[in-house]
């Protein structure tokens, strides 16, 4: 999964990392190793650049899914209240998850060797790898 992120959306996962643990990218296999960033990169939080890029509602948190609720179910009560909502028509358009239509994405994992990872990782950063 680290190196399929890598190599799809590096510059998000980047930002994640500088941002919710204070990590450098560029210091992977040096500061910290590469199973350290699988598992951070799999407990990134929600909203988090990378889960946006796989699924649109991934933006949607649960605080701003609840506000989106909110804002629905106010609409709604307006609406039903009016002379559009008395003849059923003109429904107000609800916004938050599942709303936007957009098509989700799934992370694929894929199993390899340490030596296999360290290679995909090094193309990544365009470098060549080297195993002893």
């Amino acid at each position: 999964m680290l190196a399929a992120v890598l190599r799809e959306h590096p510059d998000e996962l980047r930002a994640d990392f500088q941002e919710v643990y204070g990590l450098d990218l560029d210091r992977m296999g040096s500061a910290y190793t590469t199973l350290h960033a699988a598992a951070l990169l799999a407990q990134l939080p929600e909203g988090s650049r990378v889960l946006r890029c796989y699924s649109e509602d991934a933006a949607w948190t649960s605080e701003r899914s609840l506000l989106a609720a909110i804002v629905n179910d106010l609409n709604w009560l307006v609406w039903s209240k009016s002379k559009d909502g008395q003849r059923n028509r003109n429904r107000p358009r609800p916004i938050g998850p599942g709303t936007g239509g957009g098509r989700e994405r799934r992370i694929v994992g894929m199993a390899m060797t340490a030596d296999e990872l360290m290679d995909a990782l090094a193309r990544a950063h365009g470098e060549v790898a080297h195993h002893g």
